[in-house]
Order: C-alpha cells, then sequence, then structure tokens
C-alpha cells in the first residue's frame, strides 16, 4: 500500500515484510491532517452554527477525545492537541495575542504583517532604509496564536494568485506592496475569512 496516496499500512506487518522503510512510513499527523484540513474547510465555507455540529467535527471531537497520546508517540500529542484547536471560534484579537496554555502543539504563532525579506529587508534605493524592520515585524502587537491547520489554510491563501489583481500575482505580492497598516488590514482580513478573528 502507498502512503503517499492516502493508503494505510498494515499495523502489524513485520518491517522486514514491508517494501517501505522506516522513514516512508507516515506519520499519525500526516494521515490525519487532509482528514483535519477537509473539515476545516467546511466549517470556513458554511461558517455558521450548523457546521460547527457537522459530523466530521463531532467524529474529530470524538477521536480527540479518545485517543491517548503515550510518551512513545509525540505525533499522537500533536494531532491531538492540532484537532483540537481546530475547533476553536473565532477570537477576539487581545485573545488571539494571548499564548495558549492548552492544545500548545495544535498552535503556531503568526505575524499579521509577514515576516517575508521584503518587510524587513533594506531598500535597493537607500541602502540605509528598512521598509519595517524586525522592530515592527516582531512586535507583540502584531503576534498572534492561531490553529496550525488555519495557518497552513492562511498560508496557502496568500501563496495563490489573486484574481482581483490585473497582473494575476500571488497575493503575498500584491500585499506587500502596501504600507505596513495597509498590510495590517489585509491579515485581519485573512484572520477573519478563515475564521479565526471575530
Amino acid at each position: 500500500m502507498n502512503p503517499d496516496k492516502g493508503e494505510l499500512t498494515a499495523p502489524n506487518k513485520p518491517a522486514e515484510e514491508s517494501s517501505e522503510s522506516a522513514e516512508q512510513t507516515p506519520s499519525c499527523r500526516k494521515l490525519a491532517r487532509p482528514l483535519i484540513r477537509e473539515a476545516a474547510k467546511a466549517v470556513v465555507k458554511t461558517w455558521s452554527l450548523a457546521a460547527w455540529s457537522s459530523p466530521i467535527l463531532k467524529a474529530i471531537e470524538i477521536a480527540a477525545t479518545i485517543l491517548d497520546p503515550t510518551a512513545l508517540n509525540s505525533d499522537e500529542q500533536r494531532v491531538l492537541d492540532g484537532l483540537r484547536a481546530s475547533l476553536d471560534p473565532p477570537k477576539t484579537l487581545d485573545e488571539l495575542q494571548t499564548e495558549p496554555t492548552e492544545n500548545e502543539l495544535g498552535y503556531d504563532c503568526h505575524h499579521i504583517v509577514g515576516q517575508n525579506g521584503a518587510n524587513v529587508a533594506k531598500s535597493s534605493v537607500e541602502e540605509k532604509l528598512e521598509k519595517f524592520g524586525w522592530a515592527a515585524i516582531d512586535d507583540p502587537s502584531n503576534l498572534v496564536w492561531i490553529p496550525r491547520l488555519k495557518h497552513e489554510s492562511i498560508t496557502a491563501y496568500y501563496n495563490s494568485i489573486d484574481e482581483d489583481d490585473p497582473q494575476k500575482r500571488v497575493r503575498w505580492r500584491v500585499v506587500g506592496e502596501m504600507d505596513f497598516n495597509g498590510q495590517r488590514e489585509a491579515g485581519l482580513a485573512a484572520l477573519r475569512k478563515f475564521g479565526v478573528l471575530q
């Protein structure tokens, strides 16, 4: 069976009989991620209270409750934390700026205004002028803690073509031409679009 095609390997098959090496065996997280991502997309797409009670989300909640991670498999804990974090309803900006104390492995620190090179690099016109600089990019007011799976969706969104752009550039390039406040507003809009920010 091929784990890259979403097929699971037989759990009781001895390693010497398997044609795949241990490095190629998929982690629990890798196998669960597409299922969780689809559930998160369904919630974001419909964005209604009914979506929160969908059978897929109920199954995720039950799986997160039933699975009992062991010290031998840290991927299990990461999956559980990711599952639980992905069920978070939208939060206020203040709530997102508070580092999580539960399900910590399910969250990523996200920069509202991106930490890409263009936002911190020196201008080609004047070598001594920085666009925004690291102090502004890493300021606590620019950092939020968001569910990892939603973070991945936001990253994919920024890496997709902006259909409203006449040049059909990827979204992060379009946003990158804005000033700091414009980029912040675009970043907050993306957090709202993916159900992270109220």
